[in-house]
């Protein structure tokens, strides 16, 4: 019984080496073909052209919004720029976006902008509506560092 066991195992072994073998063949063989692909690489150059050339273009645009910049970008190409869209091959690009920048000040800062004015705590918490204690820790923080 013991034998048969033995066989068994020494079976199954040796199945298991050669297919790791042929599995590392076939991973060496797709680490060859992909490496050395010419499409591949013609292709993301391409891309890469496209993505330049567009780059080109928006960076022409933003310094210059009046001036088209036709020498930036290839002959096939053709730019044309209007109020409301930038596009080229009369697909747009850019839609008129509008950008609100708005800032708000942070607790920290509010609470520290009004101790330098030499508000007392109880006042900035009552105008903040914090509390005296998380007024007082963040004015007791800032003024260990």
């Amino acid at each position: 019984m013991t034998l048969f066991l033995f066989t068994i195992s020494f079976l199954i072994h040796i199945i298991t080496f050669v297919l790791i073998y042929i599995l590392y063949k076939l991973y060496k063989e797709t680490v060859k073909t992909n490496q050395n692909n010419p499409e591949v690489i013609q292709l993301l150059d391409t891309y890469l052209e496209e993505i330049k050339q567009e780059n080109k273009l928006l960076l022409s645009n933003t310094k210059s919004p009046n001036q088209s910049n036709r020498s930036s970008t290839s002959n096939k190409m053709e730019d044309k720029i209007t109020k409301d869209t930038v596009t080229i091959n009369d697909k747009p690009l850019i839609k008129n976006i509008t950008v609100s920048d708005e800032t708000e000040t942070s607790m920290h800062a509010k609470v520290l902008q009004l101790h330098d004015q030499g508000i007392s705590v109880d006042e900035i918490a009552k105008k903040l509506d914090c509390g005296k204690t998380e007024a007082s820790l963040i004015i007791k923080f800032h003024a260990k560092k």
